[in-house]
């Protein structure tokens, strides 16, 4: 499944590049990310293991580069996400 996801992914990457809607591209790119932490935490909350956590702590770094991505775009909804998601690189330092 991870591989028909992918596949799907990069291709509507590459469309949403071709016409210049990157910052779709980039907020589909994200959504994903929240997504995946949403099901890790829940399924840690479920069933905890030290893999698990390693893996959602794994994710500081995939964080700090949404963030860098998601600072090219000044739509106020994106900058709404940046800060909720700049809250939570905080919280992740601690």
């Amino acid at each position: 499944m991870m591989v028909l996801v992918g596949i799907a992914y990069r291709g509507s990457d590459a469309y949403l590049k071709t016409n210049k809607r990157t910052d779709i591209s980039s907020l589909i790119l994200v959504g994903g990310w929240i997504e995946s932490m949403h099901f890790s935490t829940m399924a840690y909350k479920t069933k905890p293991s030290d893999a698990l956590k390693f893996r959602i702590a794994e994710q500081k770094q995939a964080l700090g580069s949404l963030l860098r991505i998601l600072g090219n775009y000044d739509a106020p909804d994106v900058v709404d996400l940046t800060t909720a998601l700049n809250d939570l690189s905080k919280f992740t330092r601690a």
